[in-house]
């Protein structure tokens, strides 16, 4: 009777290690993989913007969501399924693609993309708000805004509580 009990323990300990072992290294691993190929998957939609490309975005979209809606939170992830929202126009999802890697991460390039989404969306003043943060972690990412109002909007808040060195140069005219 006793063996029987050490046995079946043995047993528990050994499945419950394989599922831990499972979920908290391999499909960590295996959603690390899978963000290296969609990035470079997406990056190459959105360089050549291909005739398929809303096809292959949806099925990065897809890959992308695979390994997030189980759980598997990767900044990477979020952001290659917001991109591939974006090739398709669904600033909504993408939006919230970034909302949702910010909970992991606080990179600028998270909040400079959430801020455009937002504008795209709407909400201008929540837009601006995002790139004002974004550029207080990195300044250079105002000359990315294409929308001149915008930018300079931008420029002036950031300019009052950090130092932005192309301002001091009065030759250099944005794009």
């Amino acid at each position: 009777m006793v063996k029987l009990l050490r046995l079946a323990a043995a047993l528990v300990i050994a499945v419950t290690a394989m599922f831990a072992g499972h979920r908290l290294a391999y499909l960590p691993w295996r959603a690390d993989v899978e963000r290296k190929r969609l990035e470079a998957n997406t990056f190459a939609l959105w360089e050549r913007r291909p005739p398929f490309a809303s096809v292959r975005a949806r099925q990065n979209i897809s890959d992308a969501r695979g390994y997030l809606d189980r759980g598997i939170d990767n900044t990477g992830l979020y952001m290659a399924a917001a991109a591939n929202y974006r090739l398709l126009d669904d600033f909504g999802h993408a939006a919230e693609m970034y909302r949702r890697a910010l909970r992991y991460d606080r990179r600028p390039e998270l909040y400079f993309h959430l801020g455009l989404m937002e504008i795209n969306l709407g909400h201008r003043q929540a837009g601006i708000d995002m790139l004002i943060r974004a550029a207080l972690f990195n300044p250079f990412l105002i000359q990315e805004i294409d929308e001149n109002e915008i930018r300079e909007k931008v420029e002036k808040a950031v300019h009052a509580r950090r130092y932005l060195p192309w301002l001091d140069q009065p030759s250099v005219v944005h794009q």
